[in-house]
C-alpha cells in the first residue's frame, strides 16, 4: 500500500484521481528521473493498493499516466506573442503541423514540467514538430532556442525555470519546417 498526499492548499486529494487500472510513474524527487510504475488496484482515502513491486520514498513524485494528454496543434498562426507560442507540459505525445509562428518573445514550444512549482509533471514524450514556418521566434536566456526550449521547473517557490535536465524528454523530431530570423 502506498499513502499519497499532496502539499497544495487542499488537504486531500480527489477520489477520483486514480482508479484500479490505472498506471502511476513514480519519479524520483532530486533527480526527476523515472524510477518506475504501478499499476492500481485500488485507490481509497489517498491510499494505492497495488500488487506491483515497487519502490517508492516519501519525497518522490507519483504522476498517472491516464490523465497526461495527447495533443494535436494543427493549421494554427500565432504571431506577436508576449511569451512563447505553446507550452507543453506532460504530454504522452504531441504533433505541431502546419502552423505558423511569427515574432513571439519566447520560443514557438515551450516544453517543461513543473513537478515543484505546479504539482504538474511527467515529461514530454513522442514531439512531432513538422511542416511549419518559423519566423522571428527567440527566447529571453538562449540563442539557440526559437524552436522548441525543453527546460524542467526545480524550484519550491516560484515560476521561474531552474535546472536543465536534458534526458527528462523523449523522442523530439523537428523536420521539415523553415525557419526565419
Amino acid at each position: 500500500k502506498i499513502e499519497i498526499y499532496c502539499d497544495k492548499k487542499k488537504p486531500h486529494i480527489s477520489p477520483y484521481w486514480c482508479a484500479k487500472g490505472d498506471i502511476l510513474r513514480v519519479y524520483d524527487c532530486k533527480t526527476y528521473k523515472q524510477k518506475g510504475s504501478i499499476a492500481v488496484e485500488s485507490f481509497e482515502d489517498n491510499i494505492v493498493t497495488t500488487t506491483t513491486a515497487h519502490e517508492v520514498n516519501e519525497e518522490d513524485f507519483i504522476i498517472n499516466d491516464s490523465f497526461r494528454p495527447e495533443v494535436l496543434i494543427e493549421n494554427c498562426v500565432s504571431y506577436n506573442m508576449r511569451g512563447r507560442a505553446f507550452i507543453a507540459c506532460g504530454a504522452k505525445s504531441m504533433a505541431i503541423k502546419n502552423c505558423e509562428f511569427y515574432n513571439t518573445d519566447g520560443c514557438a514550444l515551450y516544453i517543461t514540467t513543473a513537478f515543484n512549482g505546479w504539482l504538474e509533471g511527467a515529461q514530454v514524450e513522442n514531439v512531432e514538430f513538422c511542416n511549419n514556418y518559423v519566423v522571428g521566434c527567440d527566447m529571453w536566456y538562449d540563442e539557440n532556442t526559437s524552436v522548441i526550449s525543453a527546460k524542467v521547473r526545480t524550484q519550491t517557490i516560484g515560476f521561474a525555470s531552474g535546472d536543465n535536465i536534458p534526458t527528462l524528454h523523449s523522442n523530439l523530431h523537428i523536420h521539415d519546417n523553415v525557419f526565419e530570423n
